[in-house]
């Protein structure tokens, strides 16, 4: 399934906790420590491991020495692959950019959001070049959550950039208490508030802008760096990682194509129907019911119905409404007939 936005809507929402402490935002499965709701936590451990040694080797210091840690967390919803840059060539460009700014460190990156609406060539391209992809489309409830199980293996001092418009993302609460230095790349034309309007909110050092901080690097970096094409692929084995299902895919190279076809299943889809808000009775908040499809909230909605499959299931169900009306315009006594158990019931029931 591809993403198509051809309506606008408000990406920029009121935050869901103003004035409030992050420590309290939890879902009610994380409240249960468990093995099996710890893998994504064990698998944010997996991804340092992995991107450590890549960068270390990239930086020429596989020898040791304390390297401090970055994370990324890239919104691809809000922040998506600019037109005309190839995938792959994204991570490269942040690790440059994050090198101007703060020298050498180790740089994870994580693409979240909702991905079950990206294209699977675009998260394979991502994925390739050693970006972990985390389908966590619950906003800054999944990013809080994220942000602590990363910084259990991951101490301050460090670094901590967010890539996204979504201001439920964008709230400084979600950031205090980790102790990181923190950096927020926003795109051309956002309108969330800039670092000049948030004097009072000594969260974020730095602001940059998404599309420039891309074609900069680029320019500086990835022309003169990759010299084929093979050389954006990482050595390391993809790791995905489902944040509704706890499932994680890292074991073999047909991990991202196990991980697409994982967000396209029915099993995934019920699993949904544990988190999204409920509404009057005893239904999901928002859904759609063509596609029987449950979403978080209404942007998560919007995204699903702007879907290639709503978009086919909604053609396919007025097109058997147009065929039936047609069908009792020819054949009314079918309509007639259908009735008739009910009306002979009642005179039955009158004569009673």
């Amino acid at each position: 399934m591809s993403l198509k936005l051809s309506t606008p809507f408000p990406i920029v929402a009121p935050s869901l906790f103003p004035n409030s402490n992050p420590s309290g935002i939890r879902f009610s499965r994380w409240g249960n420590v468990n093995a099996e709701q710890r893998k994504v936590g064990r698998s944010l451990s997996l991804s340092l491991a992995h991107s450590s040694r890549t960068d270390q080797i990239r930086c020429g210091i596989a020898g040791g020495g304390d390297v401090l840690e970055t994370g990324v967390w890239w919104d691809l919803n809000t922040c998506p692959v600019p037109d005309g840059v190839d995938p792959r060539c994204v991570r490269p460009c942040i690790v440059s950019a994050l090198e101007k700014q703060i020298g050498l460190s180790s740089v994870n990156v994580y693409a979240i959001g909702n991905l079950e609406y990206i294209s699977a060539d675009l998260l394979k391209k991502i994925s390739s070049s050693g970006i972990v992809l985390i389908h966590a489309p619950c906003g800054g409830n999944d990013l809080y959550n994220l942000l602590e199980d990363w910084s259990e293996d991951t101490h301050p001092p460090g670094y901590v950039m967010l890539i996204s418009q979504d201001i439920t993302m964008v709230d400084p609460y979600l950031f205090r208490g980790f102790g990181f230095t923190n950096f927020v790349v926003y795109p051309k034309h956002s309108e969330l508030p800039t670092l000049d309007q948030l004097k009072d909110e000594k969260v974020f050092a730095k602001e940059f802008v998404w599309e420039t901080l891309l074609s900069d690097n680029f320019d500086e970096y990835v022309r003169g760096t990759l010299l084929s094409d093979n050389t954006y692929e990482m050595v390391v084995k993809p790791l995905c990682i489902c944040n509704i299902c706890n499932d994680v895919y890292h074991t073999c190279d047909e991990a991202c194509d196990q991980f697409i076809t994982h967000l396209k299943s029915e099993e995934h889809i019920n699993e949904l129907f544990n988190y999204v808000p409920i509404g009057c009775k005893d239904k999901p908040k928002h859904f759609c019911e063509v596609c029987n499809y449950p979403a978080y909230d209404e942007y998560n909605l919007f995204l699903h119905n702007q879907s290639e499959e709503h978009n086919r299931k909604l053609v396919e169900k007025q097109a058997q409404e147009e065929e039936d009306c047609e069908s009792r315009k020819r054949n009314p006594q079918v309509d007639l007939f259908n009735e008739e158990p009910s009306l002979e019931r009642g005179k039955h029931e009158d004569a009673a």
